[in-house]
């Protein structure tokens, strides 16, 4: 899928909200005037880094890049454009479980409203399910583990997980899962349309810190994301 015709979805996501929505609250508005940050996309059966959600710098969406994770520029990406570098082309790709712009990921999940948010995970699994297929998930936000169906009594996208047992040297920077199917509760908000089939079983996610924010020896690098690849995620390509 390409990156422009999926920030053409979520504004149509975003615009048929506020449709339905004409007396939201101002910090909603606020959030929603700024558009979204869809990430960078990579091919099938690569590897996926994901997020919460993208942070605001100002920047017009025209000013974001959509295209590959190696081109990104500025602090933020140099860690993950250190990993993009290290695989093959469209290898590695981004995108953040919601794309909408807010620094303070507290003021995020307090002030966007549960509907809006099942809309925007059901977009992400739609995208990462059928155009994305990734062999290996890295998501950098352990506060917000649950979204993956960590916790089963809110399980979100209701994953059902297998907990891996990893070394030392990754163990300290997160915890390794493999997907094995879906959660059966009716709680789950997956998209209709892809609920007789899940296209991520077999793929192996790996939950860990955002990496601005860990400490020095929590921090996951090329040769972390290599090791995941090598040793786990290459078993279940071909």
């Amino acid at each position: 899928m390409d990156g422009k015709i999926l920030r053409s979805d979520y504004h149509v996501i975003l615009e048929e909200y506020m449709t339905g929505h004409p007396n939201m609250d101002s910090n909603l508005c606020t959030i929603l005037s700024r558009g979204v940050y869809n990430g960078t996309l990579c091919k099938q059966g690569g590897i996926l880094i994901s997020g919460i959600n993208p942070s605001y710098d100002g920047k017009t969406e025209e000013e974001l890049p959509c295209n590959r994770l190696a081109e990104c520029t500025g602090k933020y990406w140099k860690p993950y454009v250190e990993i993009a570098n290290s695989f093959s082309e469209d290898m590695v790709g981004y995108l953040d479980v919601f794309p909408l712009r807010c620094t303070k990921e507290a003021d995020l999940l307090k002030t966007v409203p549960v509907d809006l948010k099942v809309r925007l995970i059901q977009k992400f699994m739609k995208v990462v399910e059928e155009y994305i297929r990734p062999n290996l998930i890295i998501y950098t936000n352990k506060s917000t583990r649950y979204l993956w169906g960590t916790d089963e009594l809110h399980p979100w996208m209701g994953y059902k997980l297998l907990p891996i047992k990893t070394g030392e040297r990754l163990s300290v920077k997160g915890n390794l899962y493999r997907i094995i199917g879906r959660q059966d509760s009716a709680a789950c908000i997956y998209p209709e349309d892809i609920h007789n089939k899940c296209n991520l079983v077999g793929c192996y996610l790996f939950i860990t810190n955002f990496y601005q924010y860990a400490k020095k020896e929590a921090k996951l690098t090329a040769d972390d994301v290599k090791a995941l690849w090598n040793v786990y995620a290459l078993s279940n390509v071909g």
